[in-house]
């Protein structure tokens, strides 16, 4: 038979109604994606929905372990749980050439320009900080976004304008290296996902909110090895760590150097499609056996 692959999303519904129909059919079904959801006003009905979906299905590969795990303390047989790490092309990355840490000068923001970011909040703790930075420090944000004027007026407001650069939207590896190559530290002030595993991959280590709802790549970020941590909304604390760190070239080197070594060994888009082969051969077999 057939193996249909669906997103693991109840709210999809076109998603329940093609799940009932194979399985009158007797035809196998994996379903792809998080486990549940960390979103504190997500509704109980979810986990209730995607329980079931996960005892209906006959295979499940989640983006990371703890998916996995949310699953087998919900009583799912093990042998139909997979993981299968949400990963970019880490290993194009590593063919590109990098530049020694002791060339880099800049920090580094890259994601869409848009308020859930909260990108105020880095400006804020960037302004804060500056007095304390090398004078050739810069920020530099890349992406775009319908809050992008925003984002340019706060930065003269609080002073700092002429020490960010606003780079616009890159979508090309090799330009977007030129500016990964630049920088000591990536800031996030909101939810991270993709975007941890990008910056490490080029052994840029990570300053991250705390207690923020993200994405299951940040089982990449280990506190003292390849990232550290801000409290959440405390620009003050941010700017505080930035200080910190910036004045640690040394301890930047090693958190990179970590983050780029924990990358290369665990994520990959090769590693993503091997889960998916062996996943598809155990489905298979279990059909071809009943």
């Amino acid at each position: 038979s057939t193996i249909a692959v669906l997103e693991f999303n109840p709210r999809i519904l076109s998603n329940l109604w093609i799940m009932l129909c194979r399985k009158r059919l007797g035809r196998p079904t994996i379903l792809w994606g998080h486990g549940l959801s960390r979103r504190l006003n997500s509704p109980s009905w979810v986990k209730t929905i995607k329980k079931w979906m996960a005892s209906e299905s006959d295979a499940l590969i989640f983006y990371s372990d703890k998916g996995k795990q949310d699953f087998g303390s919900l009583g799912i047989p093990s042998e139909k749980l997979f993981v299968a790490y949400n990963s970019i092309d880490v290993q194009g990355i590593g063919h590109i050439a990098i530049p020694p840490f002791s060339r880099r000068l800049h920090i580094l923001f890259i994601g869409r320009l848009v308020i859930e970011k909260k990108i105020e909040l880095l400006l804020e703790g960037f302004a804060s900080a500056l007095p304390q930075l090398p004078a050739e420090t810069k920020l530099n944000i890349i992406g775009d976004g319908p809050h992008r004027l925003n984002l340019v007026a706060y930065a003269k407001e609080l002073g700092c304008l002429h020490r960010i650069n606003f780079i616009g939207e890159i979508t090309d590896e090799r330009l977007l290296s030129q500016y990964f190559s630049q920088c000591l530290l990536s800031v996030y002030p909101s939810a991270i996902g993709l975007a941890a595993i990008h910056s490490l991959a080029y052994g840029v280590p990570i300053l991250v909110a705390k207690n923020e709802p993200h994405g299951p790549e940040v089982e990449a970020l280990i506190e003292g090895r390849n990232c550290e941590y801000f409290s959440a909304n405390d620009a003050n604390d941010l700017a505080k760590k930035m200080v910190d760190l910036l004045n640690q070239p040394q301890k930047l080197s090693s958190l990179g150097q970590a983050g780029r070594e924990d990358v290369t060994a665990k994520y990959s888009l090769e590693q993503m499609a091997n889960i998916f082969v062996k996943v598809f051969d155990t489905v298979e077999q279990s059909h071809f056996n009943r």
